[in-house]
C-alpha cells in the first residue's frame, strides 16, 4: 500500500512521514485533474465514483457527526459522574462552543485526551474548507508545555472573527498562565479550558502504566478560577457535565476579554498513552 499526502498548506507536507508522495494543492482541483487524466487513458480495472455518504452532508450547528470508528471506553464518553471524565469533557466541547471554533491542545495529557476524544465540527464536512483555518492545532515539534496558551492568544489576535479555545492542563498553566494577561490587555475572548487533576497527568499515568517509580508528578491543589479572577478574568469551576452545560458558553466569545474554565477532571482516569508508554519502555 502507498500513502499519498495531499495538503493545501505547505507547512503540513512534512508531517506525514510515511507518505510515499506529497502533493500540494486543493483536493477538488487535484481530483478533477486526476479524473480527467484517467477519463482519457481509461482504467485497467472497473472504476466507480464513490457516492457522497451521510457524513459529507451539511449538518446543523452542534449536531454530533457520525463516526466510522469506535472509541475506547465509550461509556466514559457519555458518563455523567462527578468529577467529570476527561472523555466526557472532550465530547461536550464541540457542543457548547461554536461550530467554527479553533482548538489548540497543549502538550501533556491534554494533547492525548483531545487527540483521541475531541471531534470538532470540521468545515470540510459542509464543503467550506479553509486552507489556513484548521480547527485543531497541536505541536509536533519541540512539544514544550504551555505553548498553547500563548499560541491561542496569538491566534485570536490574528483571527478576531474566529472563536478560539485553548485546552491546557494545570501543569502548563502553572508554567505559562501569566500569558493570559495579554488576552486581558488586548480584550481577546479566548476561552481557556484547564484540565485540573493536581498532577502532571502524562508523567503520573505513564509511570504507573510502565511500572516505573512514581515520582515527581504531584502538583499543588490550585483554584484556577481564583487565579483568573486575580487577573480580572471570568472564571468558573467545573465538576460535572451538568456544570458545563449550565453555562452560556456561546456568550464567552461576545465579550471583551478571556474566560477560564477550571475543570476538575477525574484524577484516576489514565489518558490514552498506551503506545507511547510501550515505546518509551522499549527504549530504556
Amino acid at each position: 500500500q502507498r500513502i499519498i499526502d495531499i495538503e493545501a498548506s505547505e507547512s503540513n507536507l512534512t508531517k506525514t512521514l510515511m507518505a510515499t508522495l506529497h502533493v500540494r494543492g486543493r483536493l477538488e482541483s487535484i481530483f478533477e485533474a486526476v479524473l480527467k487524466r484517467f477519463a482519457k487513458k481509461g482504467f485497467d480495472k472497473p472504476f466507480q465514483l464513490a457516492t457522497i455518504d451521510e457524513a459529507d452532508q451539511p449538518r446543523a450547528v452542534n449536531e454530533e457527526l457520525p463516526r466510522q470508528f469506535s472509541l475506547d471506553d465509550e461509556d466514559k464518553y457519555h458518563c455523567d459522574v462527578s468529577p467529570i471524565k476527561p472523555q466526557r469533557l472532550m465530547r461536550e466541547l464541540p457542543n457548547i462552543f461554536p461550530a467554527n471554533t479553533h482548538y489548540l491542545a497543549d502538550v501533556g495529557a491534554s494533547f492525548s485526551w483531545a487527540t483521541h476524544y475531541l471531534h470538532p465540527h470540521d468545515r470540510r464536512v459542509s464543503g467550506r474548507r479553509d486552507a489556513k483555518g484548521g480547527l485543531f492545532r497541536a505541536t509536533l515539534n519541540f512539544a514544550s508545555m504551555g505553548w498553547a496558551i500563548g499560541s491561542a492568544i496569538g491566534t485570536a489576535l490574528a483571527r478576531p472573527d474566529k472563536p478560539v479555545v485553548c485546552i491546557t492542563g494545570d501543569g502548563s498553566l502553572l508554567m505559562n498562565g501569566q500569558e493570559i494577561t495579554v488576552a486581558v490587555e488586548e480584550k481577546l475572548p479566548v476561552v481557556f479550558v484547564v484540565l485540573n487533576d493536581s498532577a502532571y497527568g502524562m508523567v503520573k499515568h505513564g509511570q504507573r502504566m510502565s511500572g516505573a517509580e512514581e515520582i515527581g508528578f504531584s502538583l499543588p491543589v490550585t483554584n484556577f478560577a481564583a487565579f483568573a479572577a486575580a487577573m480580572g478574568v471570568e472564571g468558573h469551576i467545573i465538576y460535572s457535565a451538568e456544570d458545563l452545560l449550565q453555562l452560556d458558553c456561546q456568550a464567552f466569545f461576545k465579550k471583551q476579554g478571556p474566560t477560564l474554565l477550571d475543570v476538575r477532571i477525574d484524577q484516576n482516569e489514565a489518558p490514552p498513552i498506551g503506545l507511547r508508554t510501550q515505546a518509551l519502555k522499549q527504549n530504556t
